[in-house]
């Protein structure tokens, strides 16, 4: 990513420590301090997927994450000063540990229409296209397709 703007003395697309402040459903927000000391709220919004922050965050720790982008906190409804994505996060650990290419077992989680959500791992979700003989909580084997690093996504082929 190029580093872009600087502003509350943070670079866009840089990595920094931050401690996590508060858990909310859907969000996680962040205490950041700048060289000059000065405190910063930032917050991470978790877009789609089964993700329980509970499980990943813990208040007090100290995470790096990444800057995406500055706010300005008078329009923002929380005060927000960045938008930040944390460097690790479990579908990164699961996809060191298991390469694209390789097979894995996962769980069917819930059937909507034509796509099945599978579950690979704690907190590691996927979709793919709904086979034949399809039930909740039936485990099959699939072979990880691609991994997108930027969206942090997993795609998979249903091997059956």
């Amino acid at each position: 990513m190029k580093q872009g703007i600087i502003l509350y003395g943070f670079a866009q697309g840089s990595v920094y420590q931050a401690a996590v402040s508060k858990i909310e459903n859907d969000r996680v927000f962040f205490k950041i301090k700048n060289m000059y000391g000065e405190t910063f709220l930032a917050a991470y919004f978790v877009t789609g997927g089964n993700m329980n922050l509970h499980q990943v965050f813990k208040k007090g720790n100290i995470t790096e994450v990444t800057v995406i982008s500055h706010c300005n906190p008078r329009k923002t409804h929380y005060g927000l000063h960045l938008l930040v994505s944390p460097k690790i996060l479990p579908i990164d650990r699961y996809i060191n540990a298991h390469a694209v290419g390789s097979i894995v077992k996962a769980t069917i989680d819930s059937l909507q229409g034509s796509v099945m959500n599978l579950r690979l791992a704690d907190n590691v979700y996927c979709s793919a296209k709904r086979c034949k003989k399809a039930r909740t909580g039936t485990e099959i084997c699939c072979k990880i397709e691609r991994y997108n690093s930027h969206k942090r996504t997993i795609s998979v082929k249903v091997l059956q």
